[in-house]
């Protein structure tokens, strides 16, 4: 929609690398790193005419223009209520198998602008092995365009990297390719940052071990 296009090329002038990986699929459980409060309208832009429903808080299904601008986005609002996990469960399965994809932001926790990816949680890599769906990882990268806003921080442009789909192993059990997957996930990150940086995220293997 106009929103979203509007807040992808306009705001953060948003370039898209790796589109062809996205010609693999039919629908995947996508992961992106959580850098911005629009971050999952930036990735529904980098998606172009694909279905796809975000994974969000439930604080975000809020009153007032951004409520309804993430209801129009498609968002899939989730709490720890038993519930409403057992809806959001039944949600998940049955988007996945409507060709829906799914984003899940697996940091948790939106980090503004921050460059380096951290450690992931196993929501997004559950969901993915027990429907039978790839992760298809995304990363958003920044450059730095010379502008400062009124507050002194520097403004940045996005640029979206679609990467190689990662697929589940018949052959490992669901904790296996949870977690395997999620290795996996993570090293692309990472090799994304290093080739988009031209520098390691985390030397000597040094990750944080929380958000």
């Amino acid at each position: 929609n106009m929103l979203t296009w509007s807040i992808a090329k306009v705001c953060f002038r948003t370039k898209i690398r790796g589109k062809k990986n996205l010609k693999k699929l039919k629908n995947a459980v996508v992961t992106c790193n959580h850098i911005n409060k629009y971050d999952g309208l930036i990735i529904h832009h980098a998606m172009g005419r694909r279905k796809l429903k975000i994974m969000t808080a439930d604080f975000n299904n809020r009153k007032g223009f951004l409520g309804k601008m993430m209801r129009a986005s498609g968002i899939l609002p989730f709490t720890m209520n038993r519930e409403c996990i057992k809806k959001f469960n039944d949600a998940v399965s049955h988007y996945l198998g409507k060709n829906t994809s799914i984003l899940f932001f697996p940091e948790g926790s939106e980090w503004w602008c921050y460059e380096k990816p951290r450690p992931l949680m196993d929501g997004a890599f559950h969901y993915a092995v027990v429907n039978n769906k790839p992760i298809l990882p995304c990363f958003i990268t920044f450059t730095k365009n010379g502008k400062v806003f009124s507050n002194g921080i520097q403004q940045r442009h996005f640029t979206v990297h679609i990467l190689d789909p990662i697929f589940p192993d018949k052959k490992l059990s669901k904790s296996e390719n949870i977690k395997i997957m999620k290795e996996k996930n993570f090293a692309a990150w990472c090799s994304c940052y290093k080739a988009w940086y031209g520098k390691e995220p985390w030397p000597n293997n040094q990750v944080p071990t929380k958000n």
